[in-house]
């Protein structure tokens, strides 16, 4: 009875020995696990991913995050490492008082090439720098500013399609009065014309250019309105000899590169508006602005610029580029953006380009390499233009 009695006891703490230690093993599962999914809302066009303040290089611990997005439909999954640079501000401020003048290239625990350094006070590191600078970089590329009541789809996939070739035009009244002269730049046709006998349909003169061994074959005038120079545009004049990568048998080729300014002059349109510009020209674009237009008034002559961003040096997370070598690429890019601001341009219109459709990582965000832009010049002051008179020359 003794015996019976004694087991009966033991056994209600066997069971308040056993919940406790599940109740540890829980604890230690839920404080050792990386973290629970977050599900980030998507932002209309922006493809960022991450805010700023969801990454702290102090934290001792980064959640995974699942972004979505309701423009491509696709998700990306996203983990953030934990960061163990430096694990708080007070083991800087330690540090720092143990050398209270000066610490000449402390190094701390390196995290993806990261390193802190301390120099009297405490420095914000060029990680955080560039990851600032490009949050603020796909900001302005992502998130429209100006608003279109009808944006239309003009070529490429509304016509053929095929995945490229595809441009958006802000068909707004006061953008698009009726009986006034329009004309339109395209540069980078490629071998699709499809935007720019669709763009004739409206009434525009178009003017198209592009250069390669191919567009031999193609006549200068292709519709009434749409004529075709067998040149590329460049910051000057240059004549090259090119190979086609994928068909070296075909034999060298040179290629005509023309400023704007100078294919303006020639024809005859110095003093005419654009109402339409194309910069399809395959990563050139950032240096064709900058190093040409920007040197001109004619952007402020323009209305509207479709733009196809190329973010070349951002490809597989920066390659070998060192970090200040990244934040100098992102900054020009960032500087350029700014100088169409400057000149009255708001974004209208962001998406992926779907051909090239590439995602890189870098400084904790995961963006589309290559993407298609419309920017609007709601300040555009518009004074008619006269048609050139007669056909417009063969050649330039």
């Amino acid at each position: 009875m003794v015996m019976f009695r004694w087991l009966r006891l033991v056994e209600p703490g066997k069971v308040v020995w056993t919940a406790v230690m599940v109740t540890l093993l829980h604890m230690c599962i839920f404080w050792l696990s990386p973290g629970k999914l977050i599900e980030v809302s998507p932002t209309t066009l922006s493809y960022h991913l991450i805010p700023l303040g969801s990454m702290s290089f102090f934290a001792e611990e980064l959640q995974p995050m699942i972004i979505a997005r309701n423009d491509t439909g696709d998700k990306l999954s996203l983990y953030s490492a934990p960061v163990d640079i430096v694990q708080s501000k007070k083991i800087a401020n330690l540090f720092m008082n143990k050398s209270p003048h000066r610490m000449h290239n402390f190094q701390g625990k390196q995290a993806g090439g990261l390193y802190t350094y301390f120099h009297n006070s405490y420095h914000r590191s060029e990680e955080v720098q560039l990851r600032e600078t490009l949050e603020e970089l796909l900001d302005m590329l992502s998130v429209p500013t100006y608003h279109c009541k009808k944006l239309l789809r003009m070529g490429g996939f509304y016509c053929n399609h095929k995945p490229d070739g595809e441009k958006h035009v802000c068909h707004d009244p006061n953008l698009y009065p009726d009986n006034d002269y329009c004309m339109v730049y395209s540069f980078g046709v490629g071998h699709d014309f499809t935007f720019d006998m669709q763009i004739d349909k409206f009434g525009c003169q178009v003017f198209a250019f592009d250069s390669d061994l191919y567009h031999s074959h193609y006549p200068t005038y292709i519709t009434e309105r749409l004529t075709f120079y067998k040149v590329r545009v460049g910051t000057y004049f240059l004549k090259a000899t090119q190979y086609q990568l994928h068909d070296m048998a075909a034999g060298p080729f040179v290629v005509e590169y023309w400023p704007i300014p100078a294919i303006m002059a020639k024809l005859g349109h110095t003093h005419h508006q654009l109402h339409y510009l194309k910069l399809d020209i395959e990563g050139d674009e950032w240096t064709v602005l900058e190093k040409s237009l920007f040197q001109t008034d004619i952007l402020e002559g323009t209305q509207q610029l479709a733009l196809e961003v190329h973010l070349d040096d951002l490809r597989h997370g920066g390659g070998y580029l060192s970090l200040h070598s990244l934040l100098t690429c992102v900054a020009r890019y960032l500087r350029i953006l700014h100088g169409l601001n400057s000149r009255g341009f708001l974004l209208a219109h962001w998406e992926p380009n779907y051909k090239g459709s590439e995602l890189t990582t870098l400084a904790g965000l995961t963006f589309h390499v290559f993407s298609e832009t419309l920017w609007v010049n709601p300040g555009y002051q518009r004074r008619r233009n006269n048609p050139t008179k007669g056909q417009p020359p063969p050649q330039l």
